[in-house]
C-alpha cells in the first residue's frame, strides 16, 4: 500500500468549492476503506464492500457535496472560516496485512482580495518641483490587506506615505479594506530612463497569498509643451495689452471731437 498523491489546497477562497484529492497504488492487497479526518474527527468514509458505500459525519465547517465525492477525492461546497484546519486521507487494506498509510495536509479558508490595488488622482505629466500625489485603495479581503508604495521600485519613506483607517465592510462575513496616500516632491532625479517618466507601484497583500500589484506612469512636462504654455500666456497678456492702448486711443480721439465741437 502507498499513497502517491494527496492534495489539500493550503489556501481557499471563502464561498467557494473545494476538492480534496486522494490516490494510492494497493499493489497485490484488497482497499478495505478510505477515511477523511478534519482535526482528527473523521467527516468521510468509502467502504467498498459496503451497501452504501459511503457514509458521511456531520462536522462544523464540513459542507460535503455527496455525488461528487468517492473513493479518491471529497469535495466540500460553500467553505467558510470553519472549514480552516487539518484534514487527513487514510486508507486501509483488508487482512491478513491490514496496512494502514495516511497523510495530512492544511488548509485556511481566507476571503481573497475582490480585486487589486486602484490606484487614483495621479496625474499623467508632471515637472521637476511639482508635488506628486496620489491614493491607492485595496478590494475587500479577510484577514485585513496590507498596502504598500514603491516609487522607481524603491519602497516610499514613511513620511511620503498618508495612511487612512482600516474600513470595515459589514455583512454575512466581515471583510477589510485599505487606503494609502502618497505625496512627495518631484525632484530631477525622479525621472528616469529614454522617456523621463517615473514609475510608481502600489502593491497588496494579504496574508502570504500572492501580491498583486498596480503601477501607474508619470511623464516628464516635455519643453515644447512647457514653451507653448508660455507662448499662450505671453499672447494672452499681448492681447490685453493691445486692447487697453485701444481704449486710450479712442478715449483721446472722444475728447479732442468734443473740444471741437465745444469750440465751433
Amino acid at each position: 500500500l502507498r499513497l502517491t498523491e494527496v492534495i489539500v489546497p493550503t489556501h481557499a477562497n471563502l464561498g467557494e468549492t473545494v476538492t480534496l484529492i486522494c490516490n494510492f497504488e494497493l499493489g497485490n492487497a484488497r482497499l478495505y476503506s478510505v477515511k477523511w479526518y478534519k482535526d482528527e474527527r473523521e467527516f468521510y468514509r468509502f467502504m467498498p464492500n459496503n451497501i452504501p458505500q459511503t457514509q458521511l459525519f456531520p462536522l462544523n465547517g464540513i459542507h460535503l457535496d455527496a455525488s461528487s465525492s468517492d473513493v479518491n477525492q471529497v469535495t466540500l461546497t460553500q467553505v467558510n472560516y470553519n472549514s480552516s484546519g487539518s484534514y487527513r486521507c487514510e486508507v486501509s487494506t483488508e487482512g491478513p496485512n491490514f496496512d494502514t498509510a495516511l497523510k495530512a495536509g492544511n488548509m485556511t479558508v481566507l476571503a481573497f482580495p475582490d480585486h487589486g490595488p486602484l490606484i487614483t488622482g495621479v496625474m499623467e505629466t508632471s515637472s521637476v518641483g511639482d508635488y506628486i500625489t496620489g491614493n491607492c485603495t485595496s478590494g475587500k479581503s479577510f484577514p485585513a490587506p496590507k498596502l504598500s508604495w514603491q516609487i522607481n521600485g524603491v519602497k516610499a519613506d514613511s513620511w511620503a506615505m498618508d495612511k487612512y483607517p482600516l474600513i470595515e465592510h459589514t455583512g454575512m462575513y466581515t471583510l477589510y479594506s485599505r487606503a494609502l496616500g502618497l505625496r512627495f516632491k518631484a525632484e530631477r532625479r525622479h525621472f528616469q530612463g529614454a522617456s523621463s517618466s517615473i514609475i510608481l507601484k502600489c502593491t497588496s497583500v494579504v496574508a502570504d497569498l500572492p501580491a498583486e500589484t498596480t503601477k501607474v506612469e508619470i511623464r516628464l512636462a516635455s519643453a515644447t509643451a512647457n514653451q507653448k504654455l508660455a507662448q499662450e500666456r505671453l499672447l494672452n497678456k499681448g492681447n490685453g495689452q493691445s486692447f487697453n492702448s485701444w481704449l486710450l486711443v479712442a478715449g483721446a480721439l472722444y475728447i479732442i471731437i468734443l473740444s471741437t465741437i465745444y469750440h465751433s
